[in-house]
Parts: C-alpha cells; sequence; structure tokens
C-alpha cells in the first residue's frame, strides 16, 4: 500500500498565491494571530489602503494550518 505524503497547507497555498506582506503588515499579523490563538477575540485597526484584508486572509490561513 502506497503511503500519500501530505500536500501543502492553507499557509503554503496562501504564500504562494498573495503578495509579501510589508513590515507594518507583518507585524500586524504577528499581533493578530497571537491574539486569536486558542480561541482569542481581537481587532484589525489600520488606516485606509493598508492591506488589512490581506493580513486577515493571511492570519486565517495561518490559524487553519
Amino acid at each position: 500500500m502506497q503511503q500519500e505524503t501530505p500536500g501543502p497547507g492553507p499557509a503554503d497555498r496562501v504564500d504562494a498565491v498573495l503578495p509579501d506582506l510589508r513590515v507594518y503588515q507583518r507585524q500586524g499579523l504577528e499581533a493578530l494571530a497571537a491574539g486569536l490563538v486558542g480561541g482569542g477575540r481581537g481587532q484589525l485597526l489600520s488606516a485606509c489602503g493598508t492591506g488589512k484584508t490581506l493580513v486577515a486572509v493571511h492570519a486565517a490561513a495561518q490559524l487553519v494550518a
């Protein structure tokens, strides 16, 4: 019987498709992910046009992985 190797996880697929995060977005992602681990809640506050949706997609993929 042949064993299947697991494919890339959600975070790997997101990183391959989405653009890289800027420094301030990466900092926001780290803070957001740290606050949401274990069922926490929080808000991502950032100015218009700074990539909140992009940060949220990266955070969701990281938390699912």
